[in-house]
């Protein structure tokens, strides 16, 4: 099962990447070998990337509480 949904809001958090902390909404799973991997944009320009799951961390919505 993949750890991150289509729209769901993530973060990078690869140091490695060039795209090291910026925040995209995942737009396409893919199941791979090993895992999955996720496409990525990066607000509204088309622009984005492809990444592995331990590349990525889930972010909260804004304005959750947890009640």
């Amino acid at each position: 099962m993949a750890k991150f949904t289509i729209s769901q809001t993530v973060k990078v958090v690869d140091q490695n990447s060039p795209h090291h902390d910026l925040v995209g909404s995942v737009i396409v799973v893919t199941p791979e070998k090993g895992g999955f991997f996720y496409w990525l944009r990066f607000g509204p320009s088309p622009d984005g990337g492809r990444f592995g799951e331990e590349q990525l961390q889930a972010i909260a919505h804004a304005g959750s509480t947890g009640q």
